[in-house]
């Protein structure tokens, strides 16, 4: 594998803009995996937030606050079939969105990659803003793990939305953690 990975959340941005080909993979699951959850369930809502997620992986919009933004303005709460629910659309709701989408497609490009090259196993870093007492940081953190274990339950949360409480990357919304290959 060659090109730059990112060690924590907050470097998938930068490490896409200098890894082309890891962008476009991350588009194409972007734009063919599924995305579920009530704010985005409506077909064309889910192609509005598909939008989005490219415009920011390509750096058409260029932070994640654009994005939290672009997603509340072309996502309205008045527009939904769940605009009324509140668990829904609670305060923050874009942000998880984008950010568990976005860590999502980048660990699932990423881990594809390490599969399709025949590596084992994968570490993940302690991010620079984890929750020490978040599930995430003390089972994953500072540890190797087995590639396609955690490729696994991303796959049967995510992308088949049978979730479960098994410990997965991203684990939660907020979750900094981000698979690499190298240890240092």
């Amino acid at each position: 594998m060659d090109g730059k990975y990112a060690k924590d959340f907050s470097e998938i941005l930068s490490v896409l803009s200098e890894n082309e080909e890891l962008k476009s993979e991350v588009v194409e699951l972007i734009k063919t995996k599924s995305i579920h959850g009530k704010a985005t369930e409506e077909p064309q809502r889910k192609a509005i937030f598909r939008e989005v997620l490219i415009d920011v992986v390509n750096g058409k919009l260029s932070t994640l606050e654009s994005a939290y933004r672009a997603t509340e303005e072309r996502l309205s709460i008045i527009d939904s079939i769940y605009g009324w629910d509140r668990k829904v659309f609670a305060s923050g709701w874009a942000e998880r969105h984008v950010r568990t989408q976005l860590s999502r497609f980048y660990n699932q490009a990423v881990m594809e990659r390490l599969i399709q090259d025949g590596k084992q196993e994968c570490f993940i870093h302690h991010s620079s803003l984890e929750d020490s007492s978040t599930q995430c940081s003390i089972i994953l953190a500072g540890k190797k793990h087995l590639v396609k274990e955690l490729y696994e339950r991303l796959i049967k949360n995510y992308e088949n939305g049978n979730w479960d409480k098994e410990v997965k990357i991203p684990d939660h919304p907020h979750c900094t953690h981000v698979v690499s290959l190298h240890i240092n």
